[in-house]
């Protein structure tokens, strides 16, 4: 308890610097909401939080908006859970095999279990995950030992190895990310990574691309399955490109010579 107390001041303290920041300090990455283990309890006392500031007069227009925002956007989470369609779920149940498996999260939010039928995941949180289904698999096998991983599924494109669909652990850092689809091409351009939703860019520029080098996850970042981390390929005319291409070149009418 005295654990959790302090994580969650830590989390309050620096909503309250971003809030003193204005909109654009930190994206709401860095203080908590997305944290893949944040409890239900602790986004409840973060809404609350937002919700005082966006009614409170001591806050300019803007920040206030901000606030309502972001109240709007932990209100969501807690009513919808974190699971999307086409998630993955590692699901292992001590002598049982037919349920030791991996099961894909359906049209409908839910896992559909041998012998058990469909588990809905509307409103589950990732934290929520393992004794939510141990609750459940339990009405139909007494005191089950159950252990559950979650996956997302994202795609990698642009210029990278092997462009294509990933499923990856929420705590996964987006560089990790960019190396398990086989790193960038000599060609790509890592400042310039973003991340698509649909036909919109949801993250880019300097805060994502420093997100790089400092470890930060898929969940901090706010990833969804479905969501596109695309690395874009350089500017032919940009330093870092002529560089390459000159040493690429040099290496042709270096074979070439030899040849001869």
């Amino acid at each position: 308890m005295a654990a959790r107390t302090r994580a969650l001041s830590t989390v309050l303290v620096l909503v309250a610097a971003l809030a003193a920041c204005g909109p654009s300090a930190s994206l709401n990455r860095d203080w908590g909401v997305n944290r893949v283990e944040a409890t239900r309890q602790d986004l409840e006392d973060v809404q609350l939080h937002f919700e005082s500031g966006m009614r409170s007069q001591a806050y300019s227009p803007e920040l206030r908006a901000w606030a309502a925002s972001e109240a709007a956007g932990v209100r969501a989470r807690l009513q919808s859970g974190d699971f999307q369609v086409g998630d993955r779920v590692v699901l292992v149940v001590q002598e049982d095999s037919a349920l030791t498996d991996t099961f894909t999260v359906g049209l409908d939010l839910n896992l559909e279990l041998p012998e058990i039928g469909q588990i809905l995941l509307t409103g589950v949180l990732r934290s929520e995950l393992e004794p939510y289904l141990t609750e459940q698999i339990g009405r139909f096998i007494n005191d089950p030992l159950v252990r559950a991983t979650s996956f997302m599924r994202v795609s990698v494109t642009g210029d990278v190895t092997s462009p294509g669909f990933y499923f990856f652990s929420p705590e996964t850092p987006l560089s990790e990310a960019i190396m398990l689809a086989g790193g960038p091409l000599a060609t790509g351009n890592l400042s310039a990574v973003r991340i698509d939703r649909g036909n919109e860019w949801i993250l880019a520029g300097q805060s994502l691309a420093a997100a790089l080098g400092q470890g930060t996850t898929l969940a901090e970042l706010g990833l969804q399955s479905g969501d596109d981390i695309v690395v874009p390929r350089q500017s032919a005319f940009s330093p870092q490109f002529i560089y390459q291409t000159l040493l690429v070149l040099s290496g042709v009418i270096l074979a070439i010579n030899q040849v001869r």
